[in-house]
């Protein structure tokens, strides 16, 4: 919850974390007045798992939740758990963010996460520097129900690749990140592709199940289900992309399974030239 404090600011943040038993460190470098909140930032590079080995391995040793026995000791007048490790492994980290965080605090251009990588023994395997995807920001609006809705730019580029492809049939599938209701702002930083049951025309657009493609099996396999389906797109290969009666009359179904979860209802369509996003929940009417 603390990686939402302070968005909106003006003010350049540093973040450095250590985890997988001291394996992977990690540091952050953003300002808070774009997109790129720490909130965003962590859930771009839960993502990158599909990609990283060190990331890959870090959430999978998570998931095994052992670390709860091995680590974890009751911190001293508070009710937070305080993880216990070697100095040597604390140095190394904060040596590497050290110097990190002093070049790009000095000539700070864009947000940066660096990944630390050290053995079992402490000793350096790695350290390199990585860009998340630029943001593409949505809302508040009308449109979103007040929500801001993040995208990361590298999904938008996925789904203008397969409207393309699939043109002049229309496209969709699901898209994966995160809520934060307090500040009323849903991440998107993946989306699959069309779900092999699907149903689709030039004019006409029935989505599949979700996590039915190869690529969703990998993806929520490798981030070890850290990223929720938040929401679903479709295309408009030819139009501009604004909801049609259709579309309102199928995210029906969506809207009333996520209002059982509390949860708002994405939807997004790209068209020919444009991209927009809806966002529903329990105070938005929904139009049949």
């Amino acid at each position: 919850g603390r990686l939402s404090l302070g968005c909106g600011s003006a003010a350049i943040v540093i973040r450095a974390e250590i985890f997988h038993e001291g394996r992977l460190g990690l540091s952050y470098v953003t300002d808070l007045s774009n997109g790129h909140n720490l909130t965003m930032m962590h859930m771009q590079l839960i993502a990158n798992a599909e990609h990283d080995p060190a990331v890959r391995d870090w959430l999978k040793y998570e998931a095994t939740n052992s670390f709860l026995d091995n680590e974890l000791i009751l911190g001293f007048g508070c009710s937070s758990m305080t993880t216990k490790m070697p100095a040597y492994k604390i140095d190394a980290h904060a040596s590497a963010s050290f110097a990190f965080c002093r070049k790009h605090t000095n000539e700070f251009s864009k947000p940066v996460i660096l990944l630390n990588s050290i053995d079992d023994d402490g000793l350096p395997q790695g350290a390199t520097e990585w860009h998340p995807s630029p943001i593409a920001t949505f809302g508040p609006s009308n449109e979103t129900a007040n929500w801001t809705v993040l995208v990361s730019q590298s999904v938008l580029e996925v789904l203008h690749k397969l409207r393309l492809e699939h043109a002049p049939d229309e496209t969709g599938g699901y898209l994966y990140g995160g809520i934060d209701e307090h500040l009323s702002q849903i991440y998107v930083v993946a989306a699959s592709s069309q779900p092999p049951d699907t149903v689709a025309s030039p004019t006409c657009l029935k989505l599949g199940r979700w996590g039915q493609t190869p690529w969703e099996k990998s993806f929520v396999r490798r981030t070890r289900g850290r990223l929720a389906v938040v929401g679903t797109w479709h295309s408009h290969p030819n139009s501009v992309p604004v909801a049609s009666s259709r579309d309102w009359k199928t995210v029906t179904g969506f809207v009333a399974q996520d209002l059982m979860r509390a949860l708002p209802t994405l939807m997004l369509i790209t068209g020919a030239n444009d991209d927009r996003v809806y966002v529903l929940d329990a105070t938005v009417e929904v139009k049949t």
